[in-house]
């Protein structure tokens, strides 16, 4: 309790000491309206003109401001008239810390500058936050001390700290005439004379501690001992609304648990549901119809005199139907059509096939099939039959996809095989070709879709 007294107090008396007041009382051009005994050019006046180059309020109608007070840091106001604000490079609470360990006793103004140093000297010094300390990354080379005047290598203390080696150190210590002195040193002699230098500026940061206790902040403390009651009665408040803020705390991570845990239970259900629906959504029945143009390729075969019996091509119209299933964004389907038209027969030629096929999610698959070629070659209606089993590609192109299933089918089959060409009344073929079979529909049908 009685440091953050003594804190108090310093830190109240630090920020309202004045240095001393400039003499400009002789100056034309000049006044002091706030009093503050820092004078303001009136009206044109400048230093040409009056011939004043003396320190100048940087705002005369308030006190608060003049090149004579110390800076405040973080509170928007320009105490010291140096042209902005201070800001602190840490936090209130980080730079309590450095309070605490006396890397700031010596002003905030100081501090800052102390720390920009030990930042700039880059994997020689490091900013510890958590401790409020300036640390060394290898005390046994380097120091930080206040051994030169300004950010030059003048030697001479301005009451700010800085990185350097152990030997510069030493020569400020007494290693050397003039500061100078060999660079030749040893590691040991170096180390010995830094652990002197670390007494000597020990001893008289304790001395200057001391006199500052003895003069200053003991009256002070005693003057406000007297409130010792009240202030520890708020640090038993402070105390309480920690702990309650501590409960507050495991309360409300116990909540987020609580909280993460069912939404991940709730996501878990919903994955299962939407993997269910899609599981469904990917399976089910599906027939569709169409109209179908086709034409057939194979082998002529002779009839008498110098006429086909059968041409190589014939061609014709006709319907289908497919019937199967979607499973997993893949049709599985049979499908049967007929073809009604004319190969140069005597008649009406006709072709019947039944069929499988699967078709990935792309509309491109393959195809199974059974074809069975009928030409009328004679008014006997003796018939020749081509009977072929053929492989080949499929391509099924849905549109016009209704939310009830209902749909259109763009198709077309292409396929070949041996082609076991005899008379329609006998199970024994004459030969054997090559025979080919091209299907190409348009209709619609109700169920899954790709």
């Amino acid at each position: 309790m009685r440091y953050f007294l003594i804190m108090a107090a310093v830190c109240g008396l630090s920020s309202s000491v004045m240095a001393a007041t400039p003499d400009w009382k002789g100056y034309a051009g000049l006044a002091d309206k706030d009093g503050d005994g820092y004078p303001a050019f009136v009206g044109t006046a400048t230093a040409a003109s009056t011939g004043y180059n003396g320190a100048v309020d940087c705002d005369d109608a308030h006190k608060s401001m003049n090149p004579g007070l110390t800076e405040v840091p973080d509170d928007g106001i320009d105490q010291d008239c140096n042209g902005s604000d201070l800001k602190l490079p840490v936090s209130k609470a980080e730079y309590a810390r450095f309070a605490a360990s006396g890397n700031a006793s010596r002003g905030a103004v100081v501090f800052v500058k102390e720390y920009d140093r030990c930042a700039a000297a880059t994997n020689r010094c490091s900013v510890d936050a958590v401790d409020g300390k300036f640390k060394i990354t290898d005390p046994e080379k380097d120091a930080f001390r206040d051994i030169y005047t300004g950010t030059g290598k003048v030697l001479g203390t301005d009451g700010v700290r800085e990185v350097i080696t152990l030997e510069e150190a030493s020569h400020f210590r007494g290693g050397g005439s003039g500061g100078g002195g060999s660079t030749g040193v040893s590691p040991k002699t170096v180390k010995k004379v830094a652990a002197e230098a670390v007494k000597v500026e020990t001893d008289a940061r304790l001395k200057w501690q001391a006199e500052l206790e003895e003069g200053i902040i003991t009256p002070i403390t005693n003057a406000v001992n007297g409130h010792g009651k009240a202030i520890d009665d708020n640090a038993r408040a402070i105390s309480d609304v920690s702990v309650w803020l501590d409960r507050e705390r495991d309360a409300r991570k116990n909540a987020d648990e609580r909280l993460e845990n069912g939404v991940a239970a709730a996501m878990s259900k919903a994955q299962d549901a939407s993997n269910t629906a899609n599981w469904a959504a990917g399976h089910g029945p599906l027939i569709e119809a169409y109209a179908a143009t086709g034409l057939v390729v194979g082998s002529p075969v002779a009839g008498a005199g110098d006429d086909n019996a059968r041409d190589a091509f014939g061609g014709g119209a006709g319907a289908g139907l497919n019937f199967g299933a979607e499973v997993n964004s893949v049709r599985v389907n049979g499908f049967v059509d007929a073809i009604v038209g004319y190969d140069g027969g005597a008649g009406i030629a006709h072709s019947e096939t039944v069929g499988a096929e699967v078709v990935g999610d792309d509309g491109v698959g393959g195809f199974l099939a059974y074809s069975s070629r009928s030409t009328q070659v004679n008014s006997l209606q003796t018939q020749i039959v081509g009977r072929s089993p053929i492989a080949g590609l499929s391509v099924v192109l849905p549109f016009a996809q209704g939310d009830a299933g209902g749909h259109g089918i763009l198709l077309a089959r292409v396929g070949c095989g041996p082609e076991f060409i005899g008379i329609a009344t006998s199970s024994v073929s004459d030969w054997v070709s090559l025979g080919c079979r091209a299907t190409v529909g348009i209709g619609g049908g109700v169920g899954s879709l790709l």
